[in-house]
């Protein structure tokens, strides 16, 4: 399972992975986000995100529903004024 890094200051924050990495490919679409019944080993809820790349490659990551959620409450905290009106 994935671990999920929340960084909710983005400006810069991806600074040394950027620089350690071989390429860096800027992805806008489309990212594609699905629940997976009892993904967990515990029998709990997953949460996969997939995407391709341009060399037809595909990336699936996959953490728990539950630390999807959360840092979609943290992020949501950070600009209330743009979650109001979800």
């Amino acid at each position: 399972m994935v671990e999920l890094d929340l960084r909710l200051d983005g400006d810069g924050a991806l600074k040394r992975e950027f620089e350690s990495a071989l390429a860096v490919i800027h992805l806008t679409g489309p990212i594609i986000v699905t629940t997976l019944d009892g993904g967990m080993d515990t029998g709990r809820a997953s949460v996969g995100l997939s995407f391709a790349l341009p060399s037809g490659e595909c990336v699936f990551a996959e953490t728990s529903l539950r630390l999807f959620l959360l840092a979609a409450k943290m992020m949501a905290a950070k600009f209330p004024e743009q979650a109001a009106d979800i």
